[in-house]
C-alpha cells in the first residue's frame, strides 16, 4: 500500500509539472522593429508588464525583417493581454577584449580574457525607466504592434 501512495503523488507531482509548460490565456503578439525605418535584425525585445499581478515578461528576437513573435513561456506562445512597458536591444560584440588582471587559464597558463558586448541600438530603449515604448495587448491579441525607434 506505501508503494502505491508514493505512486499515486508521484503521478500527480508529474501531472502538475505538465501543466507549467503552458499559461491561460496567452494570446498572440507579433509586429515589426525599425530604427530610422530600417528593419533590425537580431534585436531583443522585451515586454515588461505593468501589473505583475495579472501579467508575466515576454520576450522576442527580431529576424531579418524586423519582425517578431512574443513568447512568455514556450517559443511564440504570446503574452498575456495587457499593458507593458517595452525595451529594444541589440548586443554585439565590441571588438575591444579585455585581460582579466590576475586570473590565468589553468591548462595553458595564458592570462584570460573577455569581450564585452555592447548595445548598438540608442541607450533610450534599453530600460525600463527610460524607453518611451509602450504597448496595451486586447484580449484578441495583436499581430501589427510596430516599434519605430530613432537613433536621434
Amino acid at each position: 500500500m506505501k508503494h502505491f501512495y508514493t505512486f499515486v503523488v508521484l503521478v500527480t507531482i508529474f501531472c502538475f509539472g505538465c501543466q507549467g509548460s503552458s499559461l491561460p490565456g496567452l494570446v498572440p503578439a507579433s509586429g515589426v522593429v525599425t530604427l530610422d525605418g530600417n528593419p533590425i535584425d537580431g534585436a531583443t525585445i522585451v515586454f515588461v508588464p505593468r501589473d505583475f499581478n495579472t501579467q508575466r515578461n515576454a520576450y522576442a528576437l527580431t529576424g531579418a525583417s524586423g519582425s517578431f513573435r512574443m513568447t512568455t513561456l514556450k517559443d511564440n506562445d504570446g503574452v498575456l493581454p495587457g499593458t507593458y512597458i517595452v525595451t529594444v536591444t541589440k548586443h554585439e560584440k565590441s571588438g575591444t577584449i579585455i585581460v582579466i588582471p590576475g586570473e590565468f587559464d589553468q591548462e595553458t597558463g595564458a592570462p584570460l580574457t573577455f569581450e564585452p558586448s555592447v548595445n548598438r541600438l540608442p541607450a533610450v530603449y534599453e530600460n525600463e525607466a527610460s524607453t518611451p515604448l509602450e504597448i496595451t495587448v486586447p484580449k484578441g491579441g495583436t499581430k501589427t504592434a510596430t516599434f519605430e525607434l530613432t537613433s536621434k
